[in-house]
Protein backbone atom coordinates (compact mmCIF):
# COMPACT_ATOMS: atom_id res chain seq x y z
CA UNK A 1 0.00 0.00 0.00
CA UNK A 2 1.12 3.66 -0.72
CA UNK A 3 0.34 6.87 0.66
CA UNK A 4 2.57 9.76 -0.48
CA UNK A 5 4.18 11.56 3.00
CA UNK A 6 4.60 14.69 0.52
CA UNK A 7 1.45 14.97 -1.19
CA UNK A 8 1.05 17.43 -4.58
CA UNK A 9 -2.19 19.12 -3.02
CA UNK A 10 -1.35 20.34 0.78
CA UNK A 11 -4.33 19.50 2.70
CA UNK A 12 -4.64 23.17 4.54
CA UNK A 13 -6.47 23.80 1.55
CA UNK A 14 -8.84 21.56 2.15
CA UNK A 15 -10.81 23.95 4.35
CA UNK A 16 -10.60 26.16 1.93
CA UNK A 17 -12.20 24.18 -0.73
CA UNK A 18 -14.79 22.72 1.25
CA UNK A 19 -15.69 25.98 2.61
CA UNK A 20 -16.14 27.63 -1.25
CA UNK A 21 -18.52 24.00 -1.79
CA UNK A 22 -20.38 24.23 1.29
CA UNK A 23 -20.88 28.18 0.93
CA UNK A 24 -22.26 28.03 -1.88
CA UNK A 25 -24.21 24.79 -1.28
CA UNK A 26 -25.84 25.99 1.97
CA UNK A 27 -26.43 29.66 0.13
CA UNK A 28 -28.45 27.98 -2.41
CA UNK A 29 -30.36 25.80 0.05
CA UNK A 30 -31.26 28.72 2.18
CA UNK A 31 -32.93 30.47 -0.82
CA UNK A 32 -34.75 27.71 -2.06
CA UNK A 33 -36.00 26.89 1.60
CA UNK A 34 -37.74 30.01 1.96
CA UNK A 35 -39.27 30.09 -1.75
CA UNK A 36 -40.30 26.81 -1.52
CA UNK A 37 -42.78 25.80 0.88
CA UNK A 38 -44.68 22.47 0.05
CA UNK A 39 -48.12 22.31 -0.30
CA UNK A 40 -49.91 20.14 2.60
CA UNK A 41 -51.40 16.71 1.34
CA UNK A 42 -54.18 14.93 3.01
CA UNK A 43 -53.43 13.00 6.28
CA UNK A 44 -54.04 8.97 5.45
CA UNK A 45 -55.14 7.19 8.11
CA UNK A 46 -52.72 4.94 9.40
CA UNK A 47 -54.60 1.42 8.64
CA UNK A 48 -54.80 2.62 5.19
CA UNK A 49 -51.49 0.43 4.09
CA UNK A 50 -52.90 -2.64 5.49
CA UNK A 51 -55.68 -2.90 3.39
CA UNK A 52 -58.52 -0.58 4.51
CA UNK A 53 -60.04 2.40 3.03
CA UNK A 54 -61.16 4.23 6.50
CA UNK A 55 -58.65 7.02 6.29
CA UNK A 56 -59.24 7.46 3.04
CA UNK A 57 -63.00 8.17 2.88
CA UNK A 58 -62.71 10.79 5.70
CA UNK A 59 -60.27 12.42 3.93
CA UNK A 60 -62.45 12.51 0.55
CA UNK A 61 -65.46 14.05 2.97
CA UNK A 62 -63.45 16.62 4.54
CA UNK A 63 -62.60 17.43 0.93
CA UNK A 64 -66.50 17.42 -0.95
CA UNK A 65 -67.39 19.54 2.50
CA UNK A 66 -64.51 22.00 1.87
CA UNK A 67 -65.81 22.05 -1.76
CA UNK A 68 -69.51 22.65 -0.82
CA UNK A 69 -68.23 25.50 1.33
CA UNK A 70 -66.16 27.19 -0.79
CA UNK A 71 -68.42 27.58 -3.93
CA UNK A 72 -70.95 28.56 -1.03
CA UNK A 73 -69.01 31.65 -0.56
CA UNK A 74 -67.80 31.94 -4.13
CA UNK A 75 -64.52 31.71 -3.51
CA UNK A 76 -63.03 29.32 -5.06
CA UNK A 77 -59.44 29.57 -7.00
CA UNK A 78 -58.08 27.67 -9.32
CA UNK A 79 -55.63 27.24 -7.07
CA UNK A 80 -58.17 25.39 -4.97
CA UNK A 81 -59.34 23.92 -7.51
CA UNK A 82 -56.18 22.20 -8.83
CA UNK A 83 -55.73 20.88 -5.19
CA UNK A 84 -58.89 19.39 -5.20
CA UNK A 85 -58.53 18.02 -8.44
CA UNK A 86 -55.09 16.27 -7.07
CA UNK A 87 -57.30 15.01 -3.78
CA UNK A 88 -59.94 13.41 -5.85
CA UNK A 89 -57.46 11.64 -7.77
CA UNK A 90 -55.56 9.94 -5.32
CA UNK A 91 -53.73 6.43 -6.56
CA UNK A 92 -55.65 3.85 -4.14
CA UNK A 93 -54.27 0.94 -6.07
CA UNK A 94 -50.77 1.47 -4.61
CA UNK A 95 -49.66 1.37 -1.10
CA UNK A 96 -48.44 4.38 0.02
CA UNK A 97 -45.35 5.01 1.90
CA UNK A 98 -45.17 4.90 5.50
CA UNK A 99 -46.09 8.46 7.02
CA UNK A 100 -42.66 10.81 6.82
CA UNK A 101 -41.32 8.51 4.84
CA UNK A 102 -40.47 10.13 1.27
CA UNK A 103 -41.93 8.34 -1.94
CA UNK A 104 -39.48 5.99 -3.86
CA UNK A 105 -39.79 7.34 -7.82
CA UNK A 106 -38.63 4.87 -10.53
CA UNK A 107 -35.39 5.91 -11.89
CA UNK A 108 -35.15 7.56 -8.62
CA UNK A 109 -31.53 7.34 -6.42
CA UNK A 110 -31.84 4.30 -4.22
CA UNK A 111 -34.72 4.20 -1.24
CA UNK A 112 -32.72 6.04 1.42
CA UNK A 113 -32.53 3.58 5.13
CA UNK A 114 -33.71 7.10 7.17
CA UNK A 115 -37.16 8.82 6.10
CA UNK A 116 -37.84 12.14 5.52
CA UNK A 117 -39.05 12.88 8.91
CA UNK A 118 -35.68 11.20 10.56
CA UNK A 119 -33.59 13.12 8.65
CA UNK A 120 -35.15 16.21 9.69
CA UNK A 121 -34.65 15.28 13.46
CA UNK A 122 -31.28 15.30 12.97
CA UNK A 123 -30.36 12.35 11.03
CA UNK A 124 -29.12 14.39 7.89
CA UNK A 125 -25.90 15.07 9.65
CA UNK A 126 -24.74 11.47 8.67
CA UNK A 127 -25.44 12.46 4.87
CA UNK A 128 -23.63 15.97 5.34
CA UNK A 129 -20.49 13.45 6.95
CA UNK A 130 -20.80 11.43 4.20
CA UNK A 131 -20.21 13.96 1.29
CA UNK A 132 -17.37 15.39 2.99
CA UNK A 133 -15.72 11.74 2.96
CA UNK A 134 -16.41 11.71 -0.48
CA UNK A 135 -15.26 15.10 -1.32
CA UNK A 136 -12.07 13.66 0.27
CA UNK A 137 -12.56 10.30 -1.50
CA UNK A 138 -12.82 12.51 -4.64
CA UNK A 139 -9.45 14.68 -3.85
CA UNK A 140 -7.28 11.58 -3.00
CA UNK A 141 -8.37 9.61 -6.65
CA UNK A 142 -7.58 12.43 -8.50
CA UNK A 143 -4.27 13.87 -7.31
CA UNK A 144 -2.64 10.10 -6.89
CA UNK A 145 -3.69 8.36 -9.82
CA UNK A 146 -6.21 10.65 -12.23
CA UNK A 147 -3.60 13.38 -12.63
CA UNK A 148 -0.65 11.54 -12.80
CA UNK A 149 -1.82 8.94 -15.14
CA UNK A 150 -3.17 12.24 -17.52
CA UNK A 151 0.85 13.26 -17.07
CA UNK A 152 1.95 10.00 -18.29
CA UNK A 153 -0.46 10.05 -21.29
CA UNK A 154 0.65 13.86 -22.56
CA UNK A 155 4.42 12.66 -22.29
CA UNK A 156 3.70 9.56 -24.29
CA UNK A 157 1.50 11.51 -27.32
CA UNK A 158 3.98 14.44 -26.63
CA UNK A 159 1.25 16.85 -26.86
CA UNK A 160 0.78 19.50 -25.48
CA UNK A 161 -0.80 20.79 -21.73
CA UNK A 162 -3.85 22.52 -23.26
CA UNK A 163 -4.63 19.81 -25.64
CA UNK A 164 -4.02 17.45 -22.82
CA UNK A 165 -6.78 19.35 -21.03
CA UNK A 166 -9.42 19.78 -23.62
CA UNK A 167 -9.22 16.26 -24.58
CA UNK A 168 -8.43 13.72 -22.16
CA UNK A 169 -8.59 15.72 -19.23
CA UNK A 170 -11.88 16.65 -20.04
CA UNK A 171 -13.76 13.64 -21.35
CA UNK A 172 -12.36 11.89 -18.27
CA UNK A 173 -13.90 14.32 -15.76
CA UNK A 174 -17.10 14.51 -18.19
CA UNK A 175 -17.27 10.45 -17.93
CA UNK A 176 -19.45 10.17 -14.73
CA UNK A 177 -21.57 12.96 -15.88
CA UNK A 178 -22.11 11.21 -19.21
CA UNK A 179 -23.03 8.14 -18.18
CA UNK A 180 -25.76 9.74 -15.41
CA UNK A 181 -27.00 11.87 -17.98
CA UNK A 182 -27.35 8.27 -20.29
CA UNK A 183 -29.37 6.89 -17.72
CA UNK A 184 -31.34 9.18 -17.04
CA UNK A 185 -32.41 9.35 -20.60
CA UNK A 186 -32.21 6.09 -21.38
CA UNK A 187 -34.11 4.51 -18.62
CA UNK A 188 -35.63 7.00 -16.40
CA UNK A 189 -36.82 9.71 -18.78
CA UNK A 190 -35.71 12.04 -16.86
CA UNK A 191 -35.02 16.03 -18.21
CA UNK A 192 -33.39 16.91 -14.95
CA UNK A 193 -29.82 15.85 -16.45
CA UNK A 194 -30.39 18.66 -19.42
CA UNK A 195 -30.25 21.00 -16.41
CA UNK A 196 -27.68 19.53 -14.47
CA UNK A 197 -25.58 20.05 -17.57
CA UNK A 198 -26.50 23.68 -17.96
CA UNK A 199 -25.59 24.74 -14.56
CA UNK A 200 -22.48 22.33 -14.40
CA UNK A 201 -21.51 24.41 -17.00
CA UNK A 202 -21.52 27.59 -15.83
CA UNK A 203 -19.82 25.68 -12.34
CA UNK A 204 -16.84 24.89 -14.46
CA UNK A 205 -16.26 28.31 -16.05
CA UNK A 206 -17.03 30.97 -13.67
CA UNK A 207 -17.00 28.54 -10.27
CA UNK A 208 -13.83 26.33 -10.58
CA UNK A 209 -11.75 28.62 -12.28
CA UNK A 210 -12.15 31.13 -10.06
CA UNK A 211 -11.12 28.97 -7.29
CA UNK A 212 -8.44 28.02 -9.18
CA UNK A 213 -7.30 31.73 -9.31
CA UNK A 214 -7.63 32.26 -5.65
CA UNK A 215 -5.90 28.57 -4.59
CA UNK A 216 -2.80 28.41 -7.54
CA UNK A 217 0.94 29.26 -5.20
CA UNK A 218 1.49 31.41 -8.33
CA UNK A 219 0.00 33.79 -10.77
CA UNK A 220 -1.19 31.94 -13.60
CA UNK A 221 -0.84 33.29 -17.17
CA UNK A 222 -3.04 32.13 -19.83
CA UNK A 223 -2.32 32.48 -23.61
CA UNK A 224 -5.28 33.62 -25.98
CA UNK A 225 -4.74 31.16 -28.80
CA UNK A 226 -6.28 27.87 -26.52
CA UNK A 227 -9.09 30.25 -25.08
CA UNK A 228 -9.94 31.40 -28.42
CA UNK A 229 -10.11 27.89 -30.15
CA UNK A 230 -12.24 26.40 -27.61
CA UNK A 231 -14.06 28.97 -27.25
CA UNK A 232 -14.52 29.57 -30.53
CA UNK A 233 -16.19 25.55 -30.57
CA UNK A 234 -17.74 26.28 -27.58
CA UNK A 235 -19.91 28.88 -28.88
CA UNK A 236 -20.35 27.25 -32.57
CA UNK A 237 -22.19 24.30 -29.86
CA UNK A 238 -24.18 26.72 -27.92
CA UNK A 239 -25.44 27.92 -31.16
CA UNK A 240 -26.65 24.49 -32.82
CA UNK A 241 -27.68 23.61 -29.63
CA UNK A 242 -30.61 26.54 -28.73
CA UNK A 243 -31.65 26.14 -32.53
CA UNK A 244 -32.42 22.46 -32.23
CA UNK A 245 -34.19 23.84 -28.91
CA UNK A 246 -36.60 25.93 -29.92
CA UNK A 247 -38.89 23.28 -31.38
CA UNK A 248 -38.83 21.46 -27.80
CA UNK A 249 -37.70 17.91 -30.12
CA UNK A 250 -34.58 16.55 -30.84
CA UNK A 251 -33.94 14.93 -34.32
CA UNK A 252 -31.75 12.05 -35.20
CA UNK A 253 -29.61 14.50 -37.85
CA UNK A 254 -29.39 16.89 -35.02
CA UNK A 255 -28.00 14.48 -32.73
CA UNK A 256 -25.64 13.68 -35.37
CA UNK A 257 -24.31 17.35 -36.29
CA UNK A 258 -23.36 18.12 -32.44
CA UNK A 259 -21.08 14.57 -32.85
CA UNK A 260 -19.73 15.87 -35.74
CA UNK A 261 -18.65 19.24 -33.97
CA UNK A 262 -16.80 17.02 -31.52
CA UNK A 263 -14.98 15.39 -34.36
CA UNK A 264 -14.11 18.34 -35.84
CA UNK A 265 -12.84 19.67 -32.96
CA UNK A 266 -10.66 16.71 -31.51
CA UNK A 267 -9.23 16.49 -34.82
CA UNK A 268 -8.40 19.90 -35.01
CA UNK A 269 -6.50 20.26 -31.53
CA UNK A 270 -4.71 16.97 -31.79
CA UNK A 271 -3.95 17.23 -35.66
CA UNK A 272 -3.71 20.37 -36.97
CA UNK A 273 -3.42 22.38 -33.60
CA UNK A 274 0.12 23.88 -34.57
CA UNK A 275 -0.34 24.64 -38.15
CA UNK A 276 -3.94 26.36 -37.01
CA UNK A 277 -1.65 28.24 -34.65
CA UNK A 278 0.89 29.14 -36.89
CA UNK A 279 -1.63 30.66 -39.56
CA UNK A 280 -2.68 32.65 -36.54
CA UNK A 281 0.35 34.30 -36.07
CA UNK A 282 0.64 33.30 -32.00
CA UNK A 283 3.72 31.99 -30.36
CA UNK A 284 4.51 28.39 -29.59
CA UNK A 285 4.15 28.27 -25.30
CA UNK A 286 6.33 25.35 -23.89
CA UNK A 287 5.13 22.30 -22.51
CA UNK A 288 5.51 21.65 -19.26
CA UNK A 289 5.31 18.30 -17.41
CA UNK A 290 2.46 17.66 -15.53
CA UNK A 291 3.55 14.84 -12.79
CA UNK A 292 7.38 13.87 -12.00
CA UNK A 293 7.70 10.01 -11.60
CA UNK A 294 8.87 9.35 -7.91
CA UNK A 295 9.84 5.91 -6.49
CA UNK A 296 7.82 4.26 -4.53
CA UNK A 297 8.43 4.21 -0.80
CA UNK A 298 7.46 2.28 1.42
CA UNK A 299 4.30 2.33 3.87
CA UNK A 300 4.57 3.05 7.36
CA UNK A 301 2.57 3.19 10.44
CA UNK A 302 2.52 6.99 11.18
CA UNK A 303 4.27 7.87 14.59
CA UNK A 304 2.21 11.17 15.72
CA UNK A 305 -1.12 10.39 16.93
CA UNK A 306 -3.23 12.81 15.06
CA UNK A 307 -1.13 11.32 11.73
CA UNK A 308 -2.56 7.63 12.75
CA UNK A 309 -5.94 8.68 13.16
CA UNK A 310 -5.49 10.75 9.79
CA UNK A 311 -4.58 7.43 7.92
CA UNK A 312 -7.29 4.93 9.86
CA UNK A 313 -9.40 7.60 8.57
CA UNK A 314 -8.87 7.50 5.19
CA UNK A 315 -7.67 3.63 4.77
CA UNK A 316 -11.20 2.75 3.68
CA UNK A 317 -10.39 4.78 0.54
CA UNK A 318 -6.83 4.21 -0.10
CA UNK A 319 -6.87 0.23 0.39
CA UNK A 320 -9.44 -0.09 -1.79
CA UNK A 321 -7.98 2.40 -4.47
CA UNK A 322 -4.43 0.26 -3.83
CA UNK A 323 -6.19 -2.95 -4.63
CA UNK A 324 -7.48 -1.75 -8.19
CA UNK A 325 -5.31 0.82 -9.22
CA UNK A 326 -1.71 0.85 -10.58
CA UNK A 327 0.12 3.57 -8.77
CA UNK A 328 1.88 5.45 -12.24
CA UNK A 329 4.08 7.79 -9.68
CA UNK A 330 6.10 3.69 -9.33
CA UNK A 331 8.31 3.35 -12.29
CA UNK A 332 7.43 -0.34 -12.17
CA UNK A 333 3.51 0.84 -12.88
CA UNK A 334 3.96 3.29 -15.58
CA UNK A 335 3.13 0.42 -18.08
CA UNK A 336 -0.52 0.17 -16.90
CA UNK A 337 -1.02 4.19 -17.23
CA UNK A 338 -4.21 2.91 -19.28
CA UNK A 339 -5.99 1.30 -17.07
CA UNK A 340 -4.87 3.56 -13.88
CA UNK A 341 -6.58 6.35 -16.40
CA UNK A 342 -9.84 4.03 -16.86
CA UNK A 343 -10.12 2.64 -13.02
CA UNK A 344 -9.85 6.30 -11.90
CA UNK A 345 -12.22 7.07 -14.00
CA UNK A 346 -14.50 4.75 -12.45
CA UNK A 347 -13.35 5.69 -9.27
CA UNK A 348 -14.47 9.28 -9.58
CA UNK A 349 -18.25 7.87 -11.20
CA UNK A 350 -18.64 5.48 -8.04
CA UNK A 351 -17.61 8.87 -5.53
CA UNK A 352 -19.48 11.66 -7.46
CA UNK A 353 -22.73 9.64 -7.41
CA UNK A 354 -22.39 9.21 -3.98
CA UNK A 355 -22.25 12.28 -2.86
CA UNK A 356 -24.75 13.36 -4.87
CA UNK A 357 -26.65 11.07 -3.65
CA UNK A 358 -26.22 12.05 -0.74
CA UNK A 359 -26.73 15.82 -1.64
CA UNK A 360 -30.07 15.09 -3.05
CA UNK A 361 -30.92 13.78 0.31
CA UNK A 362 -30.22 16.79 2.05
CA UNK A 363 -32.12 18.87 -0.83
CA UNK A 364 -35.30 16.69 -0.50
CA UNK A 365 -34.93 17.02 3.84
CA UNK A 366 -34.84 20.63 2.97
CA UNK A 367 -37.51 20.65 0.68
CA UNK A 368 -36.24 21.99 -2.71
CA UNK A 369 -37.51 20.84 -5.81
CA UNK A 370 -36.13 19.15 -8.01
CA UNK A 371 -35.27 21.52 -11.08
CA UNK A 372 -34.07 23.80 -8.87
CA UNK A 373 -31.78 20.93 -7.52
CA UNK A 374 -30.61 20.30 -10.83
CA UNK A 375 -29.55 23.30 -11.64
CA UNK A 376 -27.89 24.15 -7.93
CA UNK A 377 -26.84 20.97 -5.84
CA UNK A 378 -26.76 18.57 -8.57
CA UNK A 379 -25.03 20.63 -10.33
CA UNK A 380 -22.41 21.75 -8.33
CA UNK A 381 -22.20 18.10 -6.76
CA UNK A 382 -21.12 16.40 -10.69
CA UNK A 383 -18.80 19.05 -11.20
CA UNK A 384 -16.85 18.31 -7.70
CA UNK A 385 -14.26 16.37 -9.47
CA UNK A 386 -13.66 18.96 -12.20
CA UNK A 387 -12.92 21.54 -9.08
CA UNK A 388 -10.61 19.40 -7.58
CA UNK A 389 -8.91 18.17 -10.65
CA UNK A 390 -8.22 22.04 -11.41
CA UNK A 391 -6.97 23.06 -8.70
CA UNK A 392 -4.53 20.33 -8.44
CA UNK A 393 -3.38 21.50 -11.97
CA UNK A 394 -3.34 25.01 -11.00
CA UNK A 395 -1.19 24.65 -8.37
CA UNK A 396 1.31 23.45 -10.82
CA UNK A 397 1.21 26.19 -12.65
CA UNK A 398 -0.71 25.28 -15.72
CA UNK A 399 -3.16 28.31 -16.29
CA UNK A 400 -4.02 26.95 -19.95
CA UNK A 401 -4.31 23.34 -19.11
CA UNK A 402 -7.13 24.77 -16.11
CA UNK A 403 -8.44 26.80 -18.82
CA UNK A 404 -9.02 24.49 -21.57
CA UNK A 405 -10.12 21.27 -19.51
CA UNK A 406 -13.33 23.81 -18.15
CA UNK A 407 -13.68 25.09 -21.46
CA UNK A 408 -13.00 21.09 -23.11
CA UNK A 409 -15.47 20.05 -20.24
CA UNK A 410 -18.50 21.70 -21.47
CA UNK A 411 -17.44 21.42 -25.33
CA UNK A 412 -17.64 17.25 -24.34
CA UNK A 413 -20.90 17.77 -22.01
CA UNK A 414 -22.96 19.50 -24.96
CA UNK A 415 -21.56 18.04 -28.10
CA UNK A 416 -21.34 14.27 -26.72
CA UNK A 417 -23.25 14.17 -23.43
CA UNK A 418 -26.71 14.89 -25.21
CA UNK A 419 -26.89 13.75 -28.05
CA UNK A 420 -25.38 10.41 -27.68
CA UNK A 421 -28.44 9.31 -25.35
CA UNK A 422 -30.83 11.04 -27.80
CA UNK A 423 -29.42 9.12 -30.10
CA UNK A 424 -29.81 6.20 -28.65
CA UNK A 425 -33.24 6.71 -27.51
CA UNK A 426 -34.14 7.60 -31.05
CA UNK A 427 -32.61 4.92 -32.31
CA UNK A 428 -34.40 2.26 -30.33
CA UNK A 429 -37.70 4.12 -31.27
CA UNK A 430 -37.35 4.16 -35.17
CA UNK A 431 -35.89 7.10 -35.19
CA UNK A 432 -38.68 9.14 -33.71
CA UNK A 433 -37.76 12.80 -32.21
CA UNK A 434 -36.89 13.09 -28.84
CA UNK A 435 -38.98 15.49 -26.69
CA UNK A 436 -37.38 17.98 -24.39
CA UNK A 437 -38.55 21.24 -22.93
CA UNK A 438 -37.14 24.22 -23.54
CA UNK A 439 -38.87 26.01 -21.09
CA UNK A 440 -36.51 27.42 -18.47
CA UNK A 441 -33.95 25.80 -20.18
CA UNK A 442 -33.52 28.04 -23.33
CA UNK A 443 -32.90 31.26 -21.03
CA UNK A 444 -30.32 28.98 -19.18
CA UNK A 445 -28.67 28.35 -21.97
CA UNK A 446 -28.60 31.56 -23.78
CA UNK A 447 -27.83 32.97 -19.79
CA UNK A 448 -24.78 30.49 -20.46
CA UNK A 449 -23.75 31.76 -23.83
CA UNK A 450 -23.62 35.60 -21.78
CA UNK A 451 -21.83 34.04 -19.10
CA UNK A 452 -18.92 32.94 -21.56
CA UNK A 453 -18.51 36.30 -22.83
CA UNK A 454 -18.38 38.01 -19.75
CA UNK A 455 -15.61 35.35 -19.10
CA UNK A 456 -13.83 35.97 -21.90
CA UNK A 457 -14.22 39.86 -21.25
CA UNK A 458 -13.03 39.61 -17.70
CA UNK A 459 -9.57 37.78 -18.85
CA UNK A 460 -8.53 40.21 -21.01
CA UNK A 461 -9.57 42.92 -18.61
CA UNK A 462 -7.16 41.28 -16.31
CA UNK A 463 -4.20 41.00 -18.65
CA UNK A 464 -4.56 37.28 -19.51
CA UNK A 465 -3.63 36.44 -15.65
CA UNK A 466 -5.86 34.97 -13.37
CA UNK A 467 -5.48 36.89 -10.39
CA UNK A 468 -7.33 37.10 -7.57
CA UNK A 469 -9.60 39.84 -8.52
CA UNK A 470 -10.62 37.62 -11.19
CA UNK A 471 -11.42 34.96 -9.25
CA UNK A 472 -14.02 37.17 -6.86
CA UNK A 473 -15.20 38.58 -10.31
CA UNK A 474 -16.08 34.59 -11.42
CA UNK A 475 -17.61 34.36 -8.19
CA UNK A 476 -19.83 37.69 -8.75
CA UNK A 477 -21.16 35.82 -12.23
CA UNK A 478 -21.39 32.81 -10.48
CA UNK A 479 -24.09 33.50 -8.13
CA UNK A 480 -26.06 36.07 -10.71
CA UNK A 481 -25.88 33.34 -12.84
CA UNK A 482 -27.94 31.00 -10.00
CA UNK A 483 -30.11 34.31 -9.01
CA UNK A 484 -31.20 34.74 -12.67
CA UNK A 485 -31.85 31.22 -13.02
CA UNK A 486 -33.79 30.69 -9.58
CA UNK A 487 -36.22 34.09 -11.19
CA UNK A 488 -37.03 32.35 -14.42
CA UNK A 489 -37.77 29.16 -12.49
CA UNK A 490 -39.93 30.68 -10.18
CA UNK A 491 -41.79 32.82 -12.87
CA UNK A 492 -40.14 36.18 -10.96
CA UNK A 493 -38.48 36.92 -14.74
CA UNK A 494 -40.56 35.17 -17.61
CA UNK A 495 -38.60 34.00 -20.67
CA UNK A 496 -39.55 34.91 -23.57
CA UNK A 497 -39.41 31.18 -25.35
Amino acid sequence: MYFAKNKEVQWKWAPFLLSCFFFCTLHQLTISARLYEPLPMPQIGEDFGGGSTKGFEESTVNTQRLEESLRATHELTPTDEAEMHVAHHLNTTESPASPGEAPHLKGDYPRDLFSIEDRRRGWVILHIFGMVYMFISLAIVCDQFFIPALGVITEKLAIANDVAGATFMAAGRSAPKFFGFLIGVLIAHSNVGIGTIVGSAVFNILFVIGVCALASRELLHVTWWPLFRDGSFYILGLILLIIFFLDNVIMWWESVMLLACYTVYVICICKFNVQIERTFKTLLFKNKKIVRTSLEEPEKWPHTRRKQITYLFLLPIIFPLWLTVPDVRNEKSRKFFVVTFLVSILWIGVFSYTMVWWSHQVGETIGIPKEIMGLTILAAGTSIPDLITSVIVARKGLGDMVVSSSVGNNIFNITVGLPVPWLLYASFNSFAPVAVSSNGLFCSVVLLFMMLLFFIISIAACKWKLNKMFGFTMFLLYFTFLGLSLMFEYHIIVCPV
